[in-house]
């Protein structure tokens, strides 16, 4: 039976312990019927059977609801179209598992993923959530894996702030339900970089996200309707200059503005910059490195060539932007690397 959202999503964010050994697995959709197909088979596979499924229809129009009405074992919630994330939100609420997987419907699970990440939970206690490699391969072929996602960097939030997806691919964690709570709901402003604010909120409160090297997920690149690589409506651009401004904020608040982390969220942001122009946007490139200059308001960021830059850039110089670009692979290139042996 599907479900509607007035029928049973509490307001407050309180979940309470959950079943112990139960994995909920959280699946937000919208008008991808082949693609969750899939993304509910690499669920079935697993080997690890105490597992729940959950499939919130955020309002899809493609038959969805039919597909779904033919799934034995996964319960089925509904809601108007609202986005992904307060998808993940009501689903959470509704879930009882004592960990949590959060799968986007186009993303996969290798079969023995839950069973290996469940395990190091009960091994070590003293870990929030634990992730493992996640393959990008280009969609629809599994096997043509364009780059991977792994590592255990010492620093994982200067990391992430300047990063963005080298480090971790969301399908890869597992939480634990009390990890889950205490980052607090999906921010449901983002329609896009919401699991870049999702993993800066939980490593601003210090939740030990550990590392354990198997291969867990799968998730497709270059599609066109993925969010990650669809053109910069108004939306998204107002979505991206809050993430920036949101991420400045919890810096501050949780006295983490350090140089260096502050000089890696200004690196991602001249990044986007660049992106941004290039794919029609530079009012709001010009928008975006203007905040992240008064964002510093006074304090410094570590990296030299970072801050001329900051000082420098301006939308209309495509040799700036080379330069930078220049740069910015040659830093990604030695992430990888130290990644790779363990020095990151």
């Amino acid at each position: 039976m599907t479900e509607s959202p007035s029928e049973a999503c509490p307001s407050e964010w309180s979940l309470g312990s959950g079943q112990p050994g139960l994995v909920s697995v959280i699946i937000p959709t919208y008008n991808r019927r082949d693609l969750l197909k899939d993304a509910l088979a690499s669920v079935k596979a697993q080997t690890y059977a105490e597992v729940e499924v959950i499939v919130v229809d955020d309002g899809s129009t493609d038959g969805t609801s039919e597909v779904l009405a033919g799934e034995d074992g996964v319960r089925c919630l509904r809601q108007d179209h609202a986005g992904a994330q307060r998808a993940r939100n009501w689903g959470v609420l509704q879930s009882r598992g004592g960990v949590i997987q959060f799968l986007d419907s186009d993303d996969l699970l290798t079969p023995g993923k839950l069973a290996a990440q469940v395990a190091y939970l009960t091994n070590h206690t003293e870990a929030s959530a634990v992730y493992g490699e996640a393959l990008g391969f280009i969609d629809p072929d599994p096997a043509a894996i364009r780059f991977r996602l792994r590592g255990a960097p010492r620093d994982k939030l200067a990391f992430h702030l300047r990063n963005h997806r080298l480090l971790v691919h969301i399908s890869s964690i597992l939480w634990r339900r009390a990890a889950v709570e205490l980052i607090g709901p999906w921010d449901e402003r983002c329609s896009r970089w919401q699991d870049w604010d999702y993993l800066l909120r939980a490593l601003l409160l210090g939740l030990d996200l550990a590392y354990e090297g198997s291969t867990c997920s799968l998730f497709r690149v270059g599609r066109p309707q993925s969010i990650t690589t669809s053109p910069y409506t108004d939306e998204t651009c107002d979505t991206l200059l809050y993430a920036f401004d949101t991420a400045f904020r919890l810096l501050e608040q949780h006295g983490r503005d350090t140089p260096r982390n502050l000089g890696a969220l200004c690196a991602r942001g001249i990044d986007t910059a660049c992106d941004l122009v290039d794919n029609g946007r530079p009012d709001t490139a010009e928008r975006l490195v203007a905040d992240l200059r008064q964002g510093l308001a006074g304090r410094r960021a570590s990296g030299p060539l970072t801050r001329w830059f900051m000082s420098h850039w301006r939308p209309g110089s495509s040799a700036l932007r080379r330069g930078w670009r220049v740069l910015a692979l040659s830093q990604h290139a030695l992430q990888k690397t130290a990644l790779r042996l363990g020095i990151a």
